[in-house]
């Protein structure tokens, strides 16, 4: 039975010690010159420090041609990612302006509704008033 080799990071990848005996940290180049090319670094390392100084590719430079190429769609991945985060601040910003007026509209009807129970409950003592006052002229009418 055959086995499938390993594809992409899976690749066995045996980390080496840097220059201060650690254990070297894999990482990857997202650089137009090295797009995807990953590298061991000193673990202390982080932006504008290089902690004992330990850097040492792990693949092997791409052609130009491909280079270039996955530059190229670096380039157009980020434009998309940015595309992306506008629009989804814009449909963020639509929507809280939609969820603003759904509140207005809200709103405007408990308002509405408030004011036909007051109109209705008017209408009522009203109709009870006439009630009462046809009621008092039966009485005198009668008696």
């Amino acid at each position: 039975m055959r086995k499938e080799p390993p594809q992409g990071e899976e690749l066995a990848v045996v980390a080496p010690h840097c220059y201060c005996g650690r254990l070297a940290r894999l990482q990857t180049s997202w650089t137009e010159s090295n797009p995807l090319r990953r590298f061991f670094v000193c673990p202390k390392s982080e932006r504008g420090k290089n902690g004992c100084g330990f850097f040492v590719w792990v693949d092997i430079e791409m052609p130009r041609r491909e280079r270039a190429l996955m530059a190229w769609l670096l380039r157009t991945k980020r434009e998309v990612e940015d595309q992306i985060v506008v629009k989804a601040e814009t449909n963020l910003v639509l929507g809280t302006g939609r969820l603003v007026q759904i509140e207005q509209l809200h709103t405007l009807f408990q308002t509405e509704k408030l004011e036909r129970l007051v109109e209705t409950e008017m209408l009522e003592r009203l109709v009870q008033t006439k009630m009462v006052e046809l009621v008092g002229e039966m009485v005198e009418e009668l008696g």
